[in-house]
């Protein structure tokens, strides 16, 4: 049977502490106490609670990815530049 996968709740119950308040221990630790930020590294820790990209692109309607249809993979003109795309950093505009 496999693992269950750690969730932001359950690294809240384990710190003692809100979701919302491990949420902004994760996001904006200014906001947060020094003390509340070390309960929630521990539970991270102690859960092993790692943040679900796919959940987070979901909840807020975005994905980073992009679509490229090329007509031919094997000409060289269409290869190249999807190797450039996949060299370039993320959010930055790319101009042909």
């Amino acid at each position: 049977m496999s693992e269950k996968i750690a969730t932001i709740e359950d690294v809240a119950r384990h710190a003692g502490v809100s979701i919302a308040t491990v949420s902004r221990a994760l996001h904006k630790p200014d906001v947060v106490s020094e003390t509340t930020r070390e309960k929630v590294q521990t539970a991270i820790a102690a859960t092993g609670y790692t943040a679900n990209v796919m959940a987070r692109n979901l909840r807020l309607n975005r994905s980073g990815m992009i679509l490229l249809l090329v007509p031919d993979i094997g000409n060289p003109f269409f290869s190249a530049i999807c190797q450039e795309l996949k060299k370039a950093p993320a959010r930055r505009a790319i101009t042909f």
